[in-house]
């Protein structure tokens, strides 16, 4: 039988042996930190510099326009603070966070139950179902910003043909809101959909059976085998870790006009 030797000595072809040296056992050990040394000096340059950047001119007061700078403490944090329109900002911005998750996530939820069973066409379904999430985010605003036309859109001449009023839905206060959080639901349900669906995968069948043979019906199974694997389970984690929504891409793909709306 032949047997492999593990050790730092290497047979050499004339059966002796050749001890590698500690400058060639330190290149093996430094071989995948170089490999990872371009992605990790690009991720300082593109995300963690301006961060840091950010926040020291945070405390500073900056003149574009004569390029001075000078440190004022907290002065600038004070300002936001007592300035009532950044109040406005955050309610509107909790509102569009809590709703635009909480819609992903029961859409998304619902969608991998239902892919999650065996039907014709489920395949294609699924595939269908991650268009949403594949597609561009500036494509996807801009496509809602016709459907949401005022003039011409498509969902004001789905109102009309059904005898109802048309609205203005991206200029009218009441209405914008809600505009671009459907919009923002339709593009990151996939991706709930496509973690759950891959919790709900890893149930094992046999738990469903034997609760059939309890006489546990649709709702209990799911209550008492889906819910509880699901949030011991890896994708209740991953599902839970939505990414936040940015409400900036919005309005500035809808139009610029439509900033007070929101």
């Amino acid at each position: 039988m032949l047997k492999v030797n593990a050790s730092k000595n290497m047979p050499a072809p004339d059966g002796k042996r050749v001890t590698l040296s500690a400058k060639s056992r330190r290149s093996r050990n430094l071989t995948p930190y170089a490999f990872l040394l371009p992605a990790t000096i690009a991720m300082l340059l593109v995300f963690f510099y301006p961060m840091l950047n950010g926040i020291y001119t945070s405390f500073t007061h900056y003149n574009q326009y004569s390029d001075i700078t000078r440190l004022v403490g907290l002065q600038n944090y004070v300002k936001v603070l007592q300035d009532s329109s950044f109040w406005n900002s955050m309610q509107r911005s909790l509102i569009w966070v809590v709703f635009s998750v909480l819609g992903q996530f029961i859409i998304g939820f619902a969608f991998a139950l239902l892919l999650n069973e065996r039907w014709p066409g489920n395949r294609i379904v699924r595939a269908i179902v991650l268009i949403p999430w594949v597609m561009p985010g500036v494509s996807i605003a801009l496509g809602w910003s016709l459907i949401y036309n005022g003039q011409f859109g498509l969902l004001n001449d789905v109102l009309g043909s059904l005898g109802l009023p048309r609205a203005d839905w991206l200029a009218d206060p009441n209405l914008a809101m809600l505009a671009v959080i459907i919009a923002n639901i339709w593009k990151a349900f996939p991706f709930v959909t496509v973690t759950m669906l891959a919790g709900l995968a890893a149930i094992p069948d046999d738990l469903y059976d034997a609760a059939k043979v309890d006489g546990a019906s649709i709702l209990g199974r799911f209550l008492y085998v889906t819910l509880p694997q699901l949030r011991h389970g890896d994708c209740a984690h991953s599902g839970s870790a939505l990414r936040v929504p940015t409400i900036r891409l919005w309005p500035g793909c809808f139009g610029g006009d439509h900033y007070d709306a929101l």
